[in-house]
């Protein structure tokens, strides 16, 4: 039987992994890590335009995606994708994807108010959907495959 530390050395093991390794999975994993600060941003910041500042959800939506470019832009550039490219190239891809994928996230928005559904599930789309796209186009064009070397 394993004492507890020798029951938690594969966790922290793998936890390492995730944290460093180059490797696609484990870019997933870290994508999906920064992107739950990020769908917290986006989600909680169309919620509270729309419920405080009475905006239209379509426009908060668009808000709340605005909101959340510049954390995500950190968080996958140091963490996700651990980048030691020019930040400025990397920088102009990642507002060009994010200017397409906040298209898509408006359209995904308009289509629910549209069919006079209720906007929350506007949000469900968008932080499922967008985020799938934004990993592909960041993992193979945005960002390259040069790393850091710690």
């Amino acid at each position: 039987m394993q004492s507890g530390s020798e029951a938690t050395l594969p966790i922290m093991k793998a936890i390492a992994w995730a944290q460093t390794a180059p490797h696609l999975t484990a870019r997933a994993l870290r994508y999906a890590l920064v992107g739950i600060g990020n769908g917290a941003v986006f989600a909680g910041t169309s919620v509270l335009a729309v419920s405080q500042l009475g905006m239209h959800p379509t426009a908060a939506s668009a808000l709340g995606y605005l909101c959340s470019v510049p954390l995500s832009f950190i968080g996958h550039r140091s963490f996700t994708f651990r980048s030691a490219n020019a930040w400025k190239g990397e920088a102009a891809r990642f507002v060009l994807a994010h200017a397409c994928c906040l298209t898509v996230s408006v359209l995904i928005m308009s289509a629910v108010m549209e069919m006079r559904l209720p906007y929350f599930w506007g949000l469900v789309g968008a932080v499922l959907l967008i985020p799938l796209a934004n990993f592909l186009i960041a993992n193979f064009w945005v960002f390259t495959q040069r790393w850091k070397v710690d």
